[in-house]
């Protein structure tokens, strides 16, 4: 089933799908399928706000919202090119993390350190 939803932190939005949302400037929405359980995301659509318009009609509010599009092709096209450019530069890093985690086995135990490997590589900043 496809949703729309506000983004303010994608995550938070993401993990709170069910919540009310308000719709302003400056913000993105977007009509996706998400899957809780695995975090994968398939967007079908993504706008930027440009303006919200309100007017009242014999006691009705009426809401005009204007957005500027997203090029959902070309946003995952670049998504790929950083992928390719971070595995480029971090490869032998990701190699071996990903053979020790295979070898090892992902546990619930070995999630800080999968955070920790991921902090080593860059983490949030994406360094």
């Amino acid at each position: 089933m496809e949703k729309l939803t506000e983004i303010g932190s994608m995550h938070e939005q993401r993990e709170e799908f069910c919540g009310s949302t308000i719709i302003k400037e400056g913000v993105w929405i977007e009509i996706l399928n998400f899957d809780p359980n695995t975090e994968q995301v398939d967007i079908k659509h993504r706008w930027e706000v440009e303006k919200v318009e309100k007017r009242i009609d014999k006691d009705v509010e009426k809401y005009k919202v204007i957005c500027k599009t997203l090029n959902i092709k070309d946003y995952e096209k670049n998504k790929k090119k950083i992928a390719k450019e971070v595995f480029e530069k971090h490869k032998d890093k990701l190699k071996a993390s990903f053979a020790k985690c295979l070898i090892e086995g992902i546990e619930v135990n070995s999630i800080p350190q999968l955070k920790h490997i991921l902090n080593k590589l860059g983490g949030k900043n994406g360094k």
